[in-house]
C-alpha cells in the first residue's frame, strides 16, 4: 500500500511539473512567458518586413498565413492549458490516470508546437537576411546616385539646375536614411526572436518530458505496483533464482527491452527544414559571388 501511494505522489509530481511548464509559458512575467514572448516579437519583424515590402522589397506574404495559423493555434493551445489546475495531494491512480489521459493531447500539440515555432523562425531569419542584403544593395545604389549629383552640382552654374539638384539629393539622403534605419531594425529584431525562440521550445519540450515520464510510469505499472516489464522488471522467487544456477544478472532474467522509436522526430519536416536552410544558403551564395567579383574587377583583375 505505502510502495503504490509513493507510486501515485511520483507520477502526481510529473503531471504537475507538466501543468507548471504549461503555465509558464503565459505567465505575465517576461523570465517565463515565452512563447507569448516570441509571437510578440515574430509578429515585430513581420511589420517590418511588409514595411520593406511596401517600398518595394521582397514579399512577406509566404510566412504570414503560417504565422496567423501559428497564432491560432497558439491561442488554442493555451486556452486548454490554462484550464487545468494541480493535482493536490489527495489523489489516487484512478485520478493520475485520467489527468495523464487528459493531458495527452496538450503533449502531442506540444511536439508540433515546437516544430511550427522552429519552422517559421527560419523562414522569418531566411526572410530577414534577403532583405537586409537588398536593403544594403539599395544604399550602395542611392550613394552611386548621389555621387553622380554632387559631381553634377560642381560642374554646372545655373541657379535652376542647381535648385533641382540639391532637391534630388535631398530626397536620395532621405531614402538612404530610411533604408539603413529599416536594416538596422531588422537586424536588432532577431536577437530577441531567437532568445525567445529558446525559451519557448525549451519550456514546450520540458512540458512534454515530464507528461512522458508520467506516461512511461503508467504504461509499465498501470495497477501502481512492480510488474515483469521486458527489459527493465522481471518479478522471481529464490526457485527461480536457484534453477538459474544463482545467477544475478539482471539481463538473465529482465531480458531485452524492445527498441522505442522516436516519436519526437518527424522525417518530413526534417527534409523542410534541411530545404530552407540550404535555400538560404544559396542565398546567401549568390551574394558573396557577386561581392567577390565586384572585389576582383575594382582589383583590375
Amino acid at each position: 500500500m505505502a510502495r503504490k501511494k509513493r507510486f501515485v505522489e511520483q507520477v502526481k509530481i510529473y503531471l504537475n511539473k507538466a501543468l507548471n511548464g504549461l503555465n509558464r509559458l503565459f505567465l505575465p512575467t517576461q523570465q517565463h512567458r515565452g512563447l507569448a514572448w516570441f509571437m510578440i516579437k515574430l509578429q515585430r519583424q513581420l511589420r517590418t518586413l511588409d514595411e520593406f515590402k511596401s517600398t518595394g522589397g521582397l514579399a512577406s506574404d509566404e510566412v504570414s498565413p503560417a504565422f496567423a495559423q501559428l497564432r491560432l493555434d497558439v491561442e488554442h493551445f493555451k486556452a486548454q492549458a490554462l484550464s487545468f489546475t494541480l493535482l493536490t495531494d489527495n489523489v489516487d491512480l484512478t485520478l493520475v490516470k485520467q489527468r495523464e489521459t487528459a493531458l495527452s493531447p496538450l503533449s502531442e500539440t506540444s511536439r508540433d508546437l515546437v516544430k511550427s515555432v522552429d519552422h517559421i523562425d527560419k523562414q522569418i531569419a531566411n526572410l530577414t537576411q534577403q532583405a537586409v542584403e537588398q536593403l544594403k544593395e539599395q544604399v550602395k545604389s542611392f550613394e552611386q546616385a548621389l555621387q553622380a549629383l554632387v559631381d553634377e552640382s560642381k560642374q554646372t552654374a545655373e541657379p535652376g539646375r542647381l535648385a533641382l539638384l540639391a532637391e534630388q539629393e535631398k530626397e536620395l539622403k532621405e531614402q538612404i536614411k530610411q533604408c539603413n534605419q529599416l536594416r538596422s531594425s531588422l537586424q536588432r529584431n532577431r536577437k530577441p526572436i531567437e532568445q525567445w525562440r529558446k525559451h519557448a521550445v525549451e519550456q514546450l519540450k520540458e512540458m512534454r518530458y515530464f507528461y512522458k515520464q508520467a506516461h512511461w510510469l503508467l504504461s509499465r505499472f498501470p495497477d501502481g505496483k512492480l510488474a515483469d516489464v521486458q527489459g527493465l522488471v522481471k518479478l522471481v522467487d529464490i526457485k527461480y533464482i536457484e534453477a538459474a544456477d544463482w545467477s544475478l544478472t539482471p539481463g538473465r532474467y529482465v531480458g531485452v527491452a524492445p527498441e522505442e522509436v522516436d516519436e519526437d522526430f518527424d522525417f518530413e519536416e526534417a527534409l523542410r527544414d534541411i530545404h530552407i536552410e540550404l535555400k538560404g544558403l544559396n542565398e546567401e551564395a549568390v551574394v558573396l559571388a557577386a561581392q567577390i567579383a565586384a572585389n576582383f574587377e575594382e582589383l583590375g583583375i
